[in-house]
């Protein structure tokens, strides 16, 4: 699955929720995983940020070695800097308002996943267990019931530099796979950022031999493949993206990353459709996405075609954070509703 930053005709049925009176809110503590080489460490510059961004985001938490912290810059390169985690908490959260949100973050500078990212037996593979692992013991100690809502995945720059892009696309299948193992999660959304084509791409890599198509070519593709047959699973470029030195995002690249990785994110959570009574109306309300148009469906009979129930109301715009619709209590006994999306 591909995602674009303005999206062609997505049409997803992002909830139902029955009953005539009420349907209960039910707030999920959501845990996504970062993982990746030095785009995903992060060079933006914490300087060049403004609010939101620049300041802490006491609303998302971000796990440091022992315990939970606001989300804010400064957990990138060196303290002066930031990865996409600053946008995409930040994205994630005005997406999910009701939810609590928990990032876990580790990424190594120039490493590869044929050998550094190995399951198992790679060292980066143990580090990112190791914290991962850490960060999950520490809520189920607090006693904070979680869910692994996504992982994220910046990385491929130095399997196509060694000249191991032939392994790529069998190694992220195994990967992913295993991540889903690991964490008992088969339908965790993994979202993959592809790789520019800096590193064995139009440079000649030091090592490594320089292939035609290059080595960055078939790292891409191979990502693109993965997305494309691998379920819950999804790509998007990171070509337009600002750069500043050695093939590294800047400070708008990064917070490109972020929003990006949201979006490709969210589409596989589905939004709660809450159903609530005011007198005699029926209250229905459902976290917005931006840029979307919603439609209205409504059936007396949960087990119909949802295709053939009927449209309550079509376009309805998206009104950040929330929708909220009024409609006059049904005379059913039992009414079933869905919204169903269509961004554009």
């Amino acid at each position: 699955m591909k995602i674009k930053k303005t999206f062609g005709v997505l049409s997803v049925r992002i909830a139902f929720a029955l009953a005539v009176f009420a349907a209960p809110c039910h707030a999920v503590n959501r845990v996504f995983l970062l993982g990746g080489q030095s785009n995903m460490v992060g060079q933006g510059i914490n300087s060049e940020l403004v609010p939101p961004y620049s300041e802490a985001q006491n609303d998302v938490n971000y796990w440091v070695s022992g315990g939970w912290v606001p989300l804010a810059p400064g957990f990138g390169n060196n303290s002066g800097s930031f990865g996409p985690e600053v946008a995409f908490g930040r994205a994630i959260k005005d997406a999910l308002p009701d939810d609590t949100i928990y990032l876990v973050k580790y990424a190594v500078n120039g490493t590869a996943l044929f050998n550094d990212w190995k399951p198992t037996t790679g060292p980066q593979y143990i580090g990112f267990m190791d914290t991962v692992s850490a960060a999950l013991s520490n809520l189920t100690v607090s006693g904070i019931d979680y869910e692994i809502s996504g992982m994220l995945w910046m990385q491929g720059e130095s399997d196509a530099y060694e000249g191991q892009a032939a392994s790529y696309e069998t190694n992220l299948v195994a990967f992913v796979t295993d991540m889903r193992a690991q964490f008992n999660t088969p339908k965790m959304p993994f979202a993959i950022a592809r790789v520019r084509d800096y590193y064995g791409g139009t440079l000649p890599p030091v090592v490594g031999d320089q292939t035609d198509p290059t080595q960055a070519d078939v790292v891409r593709a191979a990502q693109v493949a993965v997305a494309g047959y691998t379920p819950y699973s999804s790509w998007f470029d990171t070509d337009g993206y600002q750069m500043v030195n050695s093939g590294h995002y800047g400070t708008q690249g990064q917070l490109d990353l972020g929003r990006d990785f949201a979006t490709a994110t969210l589409a596989y959570i589905p939004s709660v459709l809450r159903i609530g009574a005011a007198g005699p109306d029926l209250v229905l309300r459902w976290d917005s996405r931006e840029g979307a148009v919603y439609t209205l469906l409504g059936s007396e009979d949960l087990a119909a075609d949802p295709v053939v129930w009927s449209v309550i109301e079509s376009n309805i715009a998206a009104t950040l954070p929330n929708n909220i619709l009024t409609n006059p209590l049904p005379a059913a006994s039992a009414k079933f509703y869905a919204v169903e999306r269509n961004a554009s």
